[in-house]
């Protein structure tokens, strides 16, 4: 194979994957400079239109060094077009390890992202808007070093 047609091979290859896109959704929202209140969940509104598909829901994370814990505690939940109860699910990950190096990437001005994968394979069994809930479940009333928050959304390309 010769440089030529592995180049046009490799610029095909690229091509096709940037048109590819399934990202469904993604926005970020950022917290007040004073800290994110234990009482100020953030809202994501959703519009599904595809009820066979299989959705990965993630948020990611970005901190500074003045985030004074190891791990966070999220409160999920999601609110269905038709339903009067939201589901909410607890979870927690890490954003630091034992020894307090921070898990997540980039260092510019001390500030970390961490990407976490909140469902899997999750499929919307009704067409409309769905709302996402994500409020923070530490102690803190003000919890201080968290500097924003991403919802996406990933159509499942399998």
């Amino acid at each position: 194979m010769n440089k030529k047609t592995l180049l046009l091979l490799l610029l095909s290859l690229i091509l096709a994957t940037s048109c590819s896109n399934n990202i469904l959704y993604s926005e970020y929202q950022t917290l007040p400079v004073g800290g994110w209140h234990k009482d100020s969940p953030l809202v994501f509104d959703v519009e599904i239109t595809d009820t066979q598909a299989r959705y990965n829901v993630l948020a990611t994370i970005r901190n500074n060094t003045n985030y004074p814990y190891q791990n966070i505690w999220f409160f999920v939940s999601l609110l269905a077009p038709e339903n009067s109860e939201a589901v909410t699910d607890t979870l927690e990950y890490f954003l630091a390890d034992a020894r307090g190096k921070w898990l997540g990437s980039g260092s510019i001005g001390s500030i970390y992202s961490s990407t976490i994968l909140l469902q899997k394979e999750q499929r919307f069994t009704q067409v409309g808007l769905y709302r996402f809930s994500i409020q923070h479940g530490m102690r803190d009333d003000m919890l201080k070093g968290i500097r924003d928050v991403t919802l996406e959304i990933q159509k499942n390309s399998k």
